[in-house]
């Protein structure tokens, strides 16, 4: 299997290249996702579930059914407002669906 370190992303007339490490979170309206970045934001028309199986091995999480969240940029889990701190002060909502799954990611010190 081929492992990406990128996507490229077409924005209006030119092809970027994102750094999947420099993804911060996506966020998903009906077919159309918004894919927040370090320095920008690139709306794709591609589902969150083909976004996620295309992430699956890159540590991302599905936290809500409107957002996947990259592991890596999570500062902070507000697990009583149910709310996701990100780096560049984003800030997502957590479903209780998915909540118990992203707690099994973590080994908690108590």
């Amino acid at each position: 299997m081929k492992y990406i370190d990128y996507l490229i992303i077409k924005k209006q007339q030119a092809l970027c290249k994102v750094l999947i490490a420099n993804i911060i979170y996506i966020e998903v309206e009906d077919n159309y996702s918004t894919i927040h970045t370090i320095s920008n934001k690139y709306l794709v028309q591609k589902s969150l579930v083909k976004l996620k199986d295309l992430l699956k091995h890159k540590n991302f999480e599905q936290i809500h059914r409107k957002y996947l969240v990259n592991f890596d940029k999570v500062q902070k889990i507000d697990l009583y407002e149910n709310l996701v701190y990100l780096n560049q002060n984003y800030v997502v909502s957590l479903s209780e669906r998915y909540k118990k799954q992203l707690i099994s990611k973590f080994d908690v010190i108590k």
